[in-house]
């Protein structure tokens, strides 16, 4: 399974880079690097809680200063390590993304525990969407 989440570096210096320049170059790249893992398969890592009848999960969140409660994604078991869960799921980038379009959920933080963590909006989650269909349009 590690094998899945090695290329995830990608994803990881992205976010460095992004941390250091705040440019909207440096944006473009992150969401560049994280439609390409997701285009090759890449996957995530979810915690979560069982309920107690171990038949659905409940999603670990992150509360930030406002208030407001966002998904947790890990792009690596180092990275999922440093949250007390008692499960982790692993979720395909694509089918993570879209989940929490369907949720409805404000976005996700990648690596809240990191070096530099990432607020991922669901309006970025979108513009990344989109831009993958308009990308996809062209090749057909």
């Amino acid at each position: 399974m590690s094998e899945l989440f090695t290329e995830n570096k990608l994803i990881e210096d992205a976010i460095l880079s992004f941390d250091n320049e705040k440019q909207r170059e440096s944006l473009a790249h992150l969401l560049n690097a994280i439609r390409t893992r997701m285009l090759e398969g890449g996957q995530l890592f979810i915690p979560a809680v069982p309920a107690e009848d171990n038949t659905e999960f409940a999603f670990n969140t992150v509360r930030l200063n406002d208030g407001s409660e966002w998904l947790v994604f890990f792009t690596s078991q180092t990275e999922a390590e440093k949250i007390p869960a008692k499960s982790t799921l692993t979720y395909g980038i694509r089918e993570s993304l879209q989940f929490c379009i369907d949720m409805n959920a404000p976005g996700f933080v990648i690596n809240p525990w990191g070096e530099a963590p990432f607020i991922f909006t669901r309006e970025l989650i979108q513009l990344l969407f989109d831009a993958d269909s308009m990308v996809q349009e062209g090749e057909n």
